[in-house]
């Protein structure tokens, strides 16, 4: 690439694409986080070709960044339930109080029957 006007949508995409296929030293991928800090840059510099009447469009304006797979929240064991549940000291007001709010707090959330 020697002129801004060599920086075309489909050269984005090819780098975009790059990014997502590439392995580091040790064959992991590249994190979801580390292509889009490589592409930000790339977006500020395009925006900034146009601002400056370089490029007459972005070519970067359509650029969708990667995004992390949503993941599930960390469901506890029943063992670490029944051990939180038990932590609770039923022989005091508060206990007793304390582990109401958590026995709602577990049965509110579970899909089982009871």
């Amino acid at each position: 690439m020697t002129s801004p006007r060599d920086l075309t949508r489909t050269v984005i995409d090819r780098y975009q694409h790059h990014l997502y296929h590439y392995r580091k030293a040790n064959g992991e991928p590249l994190t979801y986080g580390s292509q889009v800090n490589r592409l930000n840059p790339l977006r500020a510099f395009c925006k900034w070709l146009v601002r400056e009447n370089l490029l007459l469009y972005d070519p970067a304006a359509a650029l969708v960044l990667v995004r992390p797979p949503k993941r599930l929240p960390h469901v506890p064991t029943l063992e670490q339930v029944e051990t939180i549940l038990n932590g609770a000291n039923v022989s005091t007001a508060e206990g007793i109080r304390d582990r109401a709010i958590m026995e709602v707090f577990y049965s509110s959330g579970s899909d089982a029957p009871s």
